[in-house]
């Protein structure tokens, strides 16, 4: 973090200033509870809303040669686009970070403790796989409970000395990462997201790969739905409001795409952008979950009994292990309400961006 700030200080040096705000964050108090991330976006919870176009997170950065991360569907592919432009130090012949880290998705295994990004499950697309966020690092608040739309990576490895006293710099230099050339590439990764991310005319979201992810996890649902303490009717309300969200956010794509031959005023531009990062917030739940109503995000949180993994549309899913049918509803309802907002948001963008 503190190399990817100098690299910062000496661009803005060249007379570099940045189209957007870039905040650097060093979180206390972050293995009690996430207190200090969390008291901070409690606090600034309004101002991000209105703000914030991403949260970049890295927790346990580098440990060894492994890159992982996780992200928010709407985010993931800027981090594969990073992760082509860097190269891995150690290979050879040269190759880049996204191709060593495309080669071990093909053959997974489990991560060392430590590691907060569990194993993705694979892409229809092809692509290099990113897991979901769950929980276990500072983007819990940002995501769970304000809607900023997040991301977390690091390279990983053998880790034994995990919150052990052998965890110092004698470990690094030896073990880890002998010449920090794997902390220089992580540097350069989130780098090149936060200059992408702030130098855009229009923000890259992808949010058909957004609303692909909802549709695949609408149609698990809709499957559950059928087990004790489920309701098929709530589940096709869900499968119904993920259809439309679908249409939106390819109607959008194609919108947007025709802005390179008409570009919009300065105040359109910054309207449009505006709504573009406002989108994750249509996904919370002005409620909160069943039971934890902090958690406000309706599409992903922490997983109850599932440690650091994420739980895929939590409300419904959570009712089910409970076999609570009336939550259940409840949650669907909540959901689909959810969708629904974020499809009329996207419309809603895509009628901005015609010329």
């Amino acid at each position: 973090m503190l190399e990817t700030a100098s690299a910062l200080g000496e661009l803005a040096r060249t007379g570099w200033k940045p189209r957007r705000t870039i905040v650097m964050c060093e979180w206390d108090g972050e293995e009690p509870g996430l207190i200090g991330s969390t008291e901070w976006v409690e606090a600034n919870r309004a101002e991000l809303q209105s703000k914030a176009v991403a949260y970049i997170n890295t927790d346990v950065g580098v440990i060894g040669p492994n890159f992982s991360a996780s992200a928010t569907p709407s985010l993931k592919e800027i981090i594969r686009d990073a992760t082509r432009e860097v190269q891995d130090p150690r290979s050879s012949p040269a190759r880049s970070v996204y191709d060593g880290w495309r080669e071990r998705a093909a053959h997974p295994k489990d991560e060392p403790s430590g590691n907060a990004r569990p194993e993705p499950k694979s892409e229809p697309s092809g692509e290099v796989p990113l897991s979901a966020l769950g929980a276990g690092s500072d983007f819990c608040p940002f995501l769970d409970h304000a809607g900023i739309p997040s991301m977390d990576m690091g390279f990983g490895g053998d880790y034994g000395v995990y919150h052990a006293l052998y965890d110092d710099f004698y470990w690094m230099i030896h073990f880890g990462d002998p010449t920090f050339a794997y902390h220089a590439a992580l540097a350069r990764i989130v780098g090149t997201i936060a200059l992408r991310l702030d130098e855009a005319d229009v923000l890259p979201y992808d949010f058909p790969a957004y609303a692909s992810e909802i549709a695949r996890s609408a149609g698990e649902l809709a499957t559950r739905a059928t087990q004790p303490g489920g309701d098929p009717a709530a589940a096709k309300a869900v499968s119904e409001a993920s259809a439309q969200l679908t249409a939106a956010a390819s109607r959008t794509a194609q919108a947007l795409q025709s802005l390179s031959a008409s570009p919009l005023s300065p105040a359109k531009e910054i309207e449009l952008n505006r709504s573009l990062a406002a989108v994750e917030q249509s996904l919370l739940s002005p409620d909160g979950l069943t039971g934890r109503p902090w958690y406000k995000h309706t599409i992903y949180a922490p997983g109850i009994y599932a440690g650091y993994a994420a739980e895929i549309f939590p409300g419904p899913n959570d009712a089910l292990e409970r076999k609570d049918r009336a939550a259940f509803r409840r949650e669907a309802d909540s959901l689909a309400a959810a969708l629904r907002r974020a499809a009329a948001r996207l419309d809603d963008i895509a009628r901005l961006a015609q010329p």
